[in-house]
């Protein structure tokens, strides 16, 4: 009998204090909750995302992934809480109203929280390695980071007003063309960076020319709204992405991806010094370095009766010169060496060539080496490079 009258008591205690009861409850499992989270859940985590790196591990440090996931668990955790007091009947309608809100706002948010920091953390561990940083990561981010908040927002609306998502987009779509008139730039820029991107116009990492704004330099990064391109200088410009579509751009990837970088370079002569060569001074210049086999072939060009002038063997021994270069492409290239129009300043001797070698400082040695070397050897030809007279003579 005491024991019957003991539970009816507890009951009716349990009943009159049903809503304290599973407060305390919820506050006094809430730190056990968090510490398993923690202790358990994250390492976890760590080791399924398996970051060895000290590198790795310090960009998700960086980014608090750690504590974004507690806010996660921890907004679960109120969430099925909340579900309890529903079901118990000891709060009225209002206050059950304003509950949910609050409590599913706190949810999207701290699931929206945790999504952009995995977004931003993935696109700092893409960066690492040196081989991924061509792509735009900026933008993908940028554009996911759009997508995340709008549809955080939108269900955090829909959720207050009470009405379904797909409703609220019907109620928007009266308001579209006030909105794309409001986004009119960022809209243009999105587009524009989707065309570029996808269409692998430009890439992060390209060595890029645009005269209208003074930019010759690599891109640094490709956004919805601007390109950044760091100058050989050290400055910086700032593009607009749609200027990639609507202005002339010169990039130069394709030059490396093929492996040769274009000389194109004239020798003016001094067409006083060009003159019929003498049978001696045939025989001095097929004994030159590149010429001896050249001549063997071509016998006729080195016979005086034939009236071949130290222009033409100036410009057969460039071609000779450039053959055995191994710094210059010999097969599936353009390799050209040709006399242009006579011209106020001498007549051009013009070598159109590809290097080997794309890189931008060696590439001028090998061109600088070339030119240096023909420029000395002029007086073997006895042939000037033209000069003009200066004022001051």
């Amino acid at each position: 009998m005491e024991n019957l009258f003991t539970i009816k008591s507890l009951y009716t205690f349990y009943a009159e204090y049903q809503l304290l009861i599973i407060l305390f409850i919820m506050v006094i499992f809430l730190y056990p909750f968090l510490i398993s989270a923690k202790t358990v859940v994250l390492p976890g985590i760590s080791k399924l995302i398996g970051y060895k790196s000290k590198k790795y591990a310090e960009i998700l440090h960086k980014k608090n992934l750690s504590g974004r996931i507690i806010k996660v668990f921890l907004a679960l955790y109120l969430e099925f809480w909340s579900d309890l007091l529903d079901q118990s009947n000891l709060i009225n309608n209002v206050i059950i109203k304003i509950k949910d809100v609050v409590i599913t706002t706190y949810v999207i948010f701290a699931i929206t929280s945790l999504i952009l920091a995995i977004i931003n953390a993935t696109a700092d561990l893409y960066n690492v390695r040196e081989l991924n940083r061509k792509i735009a990561i900026e933008l993908h981010t940028q554009i996911l980071r759009i997508f995340v908040v709008v549809s955080a927002i939108l269900a955090i609306f829909s959720l207050v007003i009470g009405i379904s998502i797909s409703s609220l987009f019907t109620s928007l779509g009266a308001a579209a063309a006030l909105l794309t008139f409001v986004f009119k730039d960022t809209l243009l820029g999105l587009i524009a960076s989707l065309q570029v991107t996808f269409q692998n116009i430009i890439q992060v990492g390209d060595w890029v020319t645009l005269p209208q704004y003074n930019a010759d330099g690599d891109i640094q990064k490709i956004t919805i709204t601007v390109v950044v391109i760091r100058n050989f200088d050290n400055t910086y410009t700032t593009v607009p992405t749609s200027a990639f579509l609507t202005t002339g751009v010169k990039n130069w990837r394709p030059m490396f991806e093929m492996g040769g970088r274009r000389i194109k370079r004239a020798i003016s002569l001094d067409m006083s010094t060009v003159k019929i060569c003498t049978q001696k001074e045939l025989n001095a210049i097929k004994k030159l370095p590149y010429m001896l086999e050249f001549a063997a072939e071509n016998k006729p060009l080195f016979n005086q009766e034939n009236q071949t002038t130290n222009l033409t063997t100036f410009r057969h021994y460039i071609g000779q010169y450039l053959k055995n270069n191994k710094n210059i492409h010999q097969e599936g290239f353009t390799f050209l060496i040709r006399t242009l129009d006579p011209t106020p300043n001498g007549i051009p001797i013009e070598i159109y060539v590809f290097t080997k070698d794309t890189k931008w400082l060696n590439y001028e040695e090998v061109q600088a080496s070339i030119f240096e070397h023909l420029l000395g050897i002029l007086p073997i030809f006895k042939l000037k490079a033209f000069q003009a007279i200066s004022s001051s003579q």
